[in-house]
């Protein structure tokens, strides 16, 4: 499979489009709303309620980029892949969390969720020869 070919795949923009989907999707309602979307997930209201909002502003600003970078995969692809790298350090940190700690569900609902989405993100980088792991970690800048 070629890099060409690669970055036509129907799977990599499905990936990216459910990624961005999601990510705005939960970012909206912490932006607006942080109190509602805290009692949906069953968990307590972080305070200051500026942490649920600055992670909503987060997760929008990342779902955009991840709709956006449709538009060519080949040369942002370090988007989807820093994305994923994101999206399981927090599955894993709240891992660890649940391991030591007492930890309410909606905290392991969207580990879970986002795992799910790293994976879905991960796994046509990971199994083309053409990607290597300096191309995910380059920044291409137009000119």
């Amino acid at each position: 499979m070629s890099l060409k070919q690669f970055s036509d795949d129907r799977y990599l923009r499905i990936a990216f489009i459910l990624g961005g989907i999601y990510d705005i999707l939960l970012g909206v309602p912490m932006l607006f709303v942080p109190d509602y979307t805290a009692s949906l997930l069953n968990v307590a209201t972080p305070e200051p309620i500026i942490w649920p909002q600055t992670i909503g502003i987060f997760l929008i600003i990342i779902g955009y980029f991840l709709l956006i970078s449709t538009q060519d995969i080949n040369k942002f692809i370090f988007i989807g892949f820093g994305s994923a790298v994101i999206r399981l350090g927090y599955a894993i940190l709240v891992f660890l969390m649940w391991m030591t700690t007492q930890i309410e569900t909606g905290y392991i609902l969207v580990a879970i969720t986002d795992t799910f989405t790293a994976i879905l993100l991960l796994v046509p980088m990971i199994l083309t020869e053409e990607v290597s792991w300096k191309h995910l970690w380059q920044v291409k800048v137009a000119t």
